[in-house]
């Protein structure tokens, strides 16, 4: 089984932060909170934020979210007709059924695509928008845990991820590619996996 990162391994940018782009286009008020969202984005990139930090972000923009839930599903659809071409289809023809996806993206984000993933099983941060409230937050060890989670005794053969924000799995899998755009650089050979 091949675990794969989603945020700028299989997709082509960090879809929640294209996404909360998208809402504020449409609703042109929300822009006061890009700033400090942008900043985190940044932080996150360079892998200087903390879980406590992703959680916190989050509850801000699910609580965004959470003032426009009754057309969610409907501006989920939109945003995904106007960029599922942000989908790499290099990366997404190694996706195999009984493959995952783990990623730090809300669950909802996957929704409209997931019949275009390949088939893989989509792991990600559970939230409540209703209550404003980060339930699993799927970020840095805590994908690892989600992961033993679902598939109990199972280890990774292939991870594949944008940063080194994703220590735990790349230490975690038997091998491990770092994915520069649409490049494959080979970070960890084969081996047995350590132990979390």
């Amino acid at each position: 089984m091949d675990v794969f990162d989603f945020d700028n391994t299989v997709y082509d940018g960090e879809c929640s932060l294209d996404f909360f782009k998208y809402c504020i286009k449409r609703k042109p008020s929300l822009a006061r909170y890009l700033p400090r969202i942008a900043a985190m984005a940044v932080k996150y990139k360079m892998g200087k934020v903390s879980k406590e930090e992703v959680a916190e972000i989050g509850a801000l923009m699910l609580g965004v979210l959470a003032s426009n839930a009754d057309r969610l599903n409907e501006a989920l659809e939109d945003f995904w007709q106007q960029n599922v071409s942000k989908l790499k289809p290099e990366i997404l023809k190694m996706i195999k059924e009984g493959d995952a996806i783990v990623s730090a993206s809300p669950s909802f984000m996957f929704d409209a695509i997931k019949d275009r993933l390949g088939g893989a099983e989509v792991i990600a941060t559970t939230v409540d928008i209703q209550a404003k409230k980060v339930i699993t937050l799927c970020y840095g060890e805590n994908k690892v845990t989600e992961f033993k989670r679902r598939y109990p005794g199972v280890i990774p053969e292939n991870f594949y991820t944008d940063n080194f924000n994703d220590m735990p799995m790349l230490r975690f899998a038997r091998g491990a590619w770092l994915v520069e755009g649409v490049r494959l650089r080979r970070v960890k050979k084969h081996g047995p996996a350590q132990k979390q």
